[in-house]
């Protein structure tokens, strides 16, 4: 089985992940201390 069709969606799943435990794992400010979210973390952040 040829794995070249799925390789791009691996690299982007691979890409997605990597952002989304950035994003959980980024040191949350302090409401006295707020900053803006990361942009790439914008798209994933429950209001």
């Amino acid at each position: 089985m040829d794995p070249a069709p799925y390789q791009a969606r691996v690299d982007r799943l691979q890409a997605n992940l990597v952002t989304t435990l950035y994003c959980i794992n980024v040191p949350k400010p302090q409401l006295s201390e707020a900053r803006p979210i990361p942009p790439a973390c914008r798209r994933n952040a429950i209001a």
